[in-house]
């Protein structure tokens, strides 16, 4: 049974992708909506700036606390015709989180947002092969599945629910950093995946002695 370190550690690492994910996501939709709308530049830089802080705070503890991928030297080759099929199947996970983004986007539900956003965060996107191995590429095909999935002849509706809606995913990606930051700091460490997440304690450690107090007795008056 994982200690409760390393589950705020897993959540820590794993929430990496969907923040980067609604970050992108979130800052793409308001600058649809602002082009469209004819906004100024001071609408865009309002909402690029944090979001490229977001961006650019996801990118550093993803250098640093993202989990190496495990070697694969001596794999059979029937262990690595599995491993390839679980490559390949892993790239259909991205695609549909994408698809659903533009799903509930398209039928104007900021509840169903909301869920999809905060479950997102609940995913161990780090067992994925396709989103640990290729962070990016695999952030890629979510934002590419979404544009296509939103996509329409005529564009993008102009309505502010889209913005509402980019707002409330800007805010779930927000609280997240601020959920990852809070919980482990920078208490994490790069790592190979097979070590990762940490579910048993070093007992062979040493233990500093324990001198034990000598039992003094009160004097009886």
């Amino acid at each position: 049974m994982a200690s409760p370190d390393a589950k705020s550690r897993s959540f820590s690492v794993n929430s990496l992708f969907p923040t980067f994910v609604l970050a992108i996501f979130g800052w793409g939709m308001v600058h649809v909506w602002g082009l469209r709308a004819g906004a100024g530049v001071t609408f865009h830089a309002f909402f690029a700036i944090p979001c490229c802080v977001l961006a650019g705070l996801v990118i550093y503890r993803y250098k640093h606390h993202w989990p190496v991928p495990s070697s694969r030297q001596g794999e059979t080759l029937a262990g690595k015709s599995r491993t390839r099929l679980r490559d390949v199947t892993s790239i259909l996970v991205p695609v549909g989180i994408g698809l659903a983004l533009a799903l509930v986007v398209s039928m104007d539900s900021l509840f169903g947002l909301a869920l999809l956003s905060i479950g997102l965060n609940c995913v161990p996107w780090t067992k994925l092969p396709i989103c640990r191995d290729h962070f990016f590429g695999a952030v890629f095909l979510v934002e590419a599945s979404a544009v296509l999935g939103m996509a329409s002849p005529s564009g993008p509706a102009l309505s502010l629910f889209h913005l509402a809606a980019a707002s409330l995913v800007l805010v779930v990606a927000t609280a997240a950093m601020m959920a990852i930051v809070l919980i482990n700091g920078d208490r994490l460490d790069r790592m190979p995946l097979e070590a990762y997440p940490v579910d048993a304690i070093d007992l062979s450690a040493p233990r500093p002695a324990v001198q034990e107090a000598s039992d003094k007795r009160l004097p009886v008056q």
